[in-house]
């Protein structure tokens, strides 16, 4: 609700502020932590641990001691189970320094854990850890979904429901052969009836 004038003036500060809490993840005192919560998405969590030689402060051992944490780390979260639907916490753990390659690898999580999200989190429990309790809930959780909507509007269009589902990637082609632009070596295929009619809005 600012001005945009001044929300435009106030942007550094915005910048650094993010900066500043994504630096120290979403536990303070990283240094002394044998691994830690980083940020990764509204889905997933990631984990990263304080290793020797890749943080300033690091604390476990490459080799052995890291692997054995890696997977101590999977385990613990699989032992999760949400106490409201009887299922298990955890979807998926990926150990993102085993299955990731690059030059920025570094820079990720180790362990990548994508919540279940089928149902609402607010009482957890595993062997180790007990009851973890949370209300605080806010009515949304901002995921996406893999399944949407679009519409699209135009003069060399009828009123109709496709009756079929498309991919993501059948934009890139229809919207290639619409502005007559081919793009080489895509996976997709153009949206019928849209890839035969010209001048079309979509969203």
């Amino acid at each position: 609700s600012l001005p945009l004038g001044l929300r435009r003036g106030l942007k550094p500060m915005q910048r650094k502020a993010w900066n500043t809490v994504m630096a120290d993840g979403f536990q303070p005192d990283r240094r002394n932590r044998r691994y830690f919560e980083v940020y990764l998405n509204n889905r997933s969590a990631g984990i990263r641990i304080n290793l020797k030689g890749r943080e300033p402060n690091g604390l476990v051992e490459p080799g052995a001691e890291y692997d054995a944490l890696v997977d101590r780390l999977m385990a613990d979260m699989h032992a999760f189970t949400n106490l409201e639907s009887g299922e298990p916490l955890v979807d998926e753990c990926v150990p993102l320094c085993r299955v990731t390659k690059g030059e920025r690898r570094a820079s990720l999580p180790d362990i990548s854990v994508t919540w279940n999200t089928r149902h609402p989190i607010r009482r957890i429990s595993s062997p180790k850890t007990g009851l973890v309790v949370n209300e605080e809930l806010t009515a949304r959780n901002g995921d996406h979904r893999p399944v949407g909507q679009f519409f699209a509007l135009g003069p060399g269009l009828e009123r109709r429901v496709l009756n079929q589902p498309v991919e993501a990637k059948d934009f890139v082609s229809t919207f290639s052969l619409m502005l007559d632009m081919p793009v080489p070596d895509t996976d997709g295929q153009p949206i019928e009836p849209l890839s035969g009619a010209p001048d079309v809005a979509a969203e």
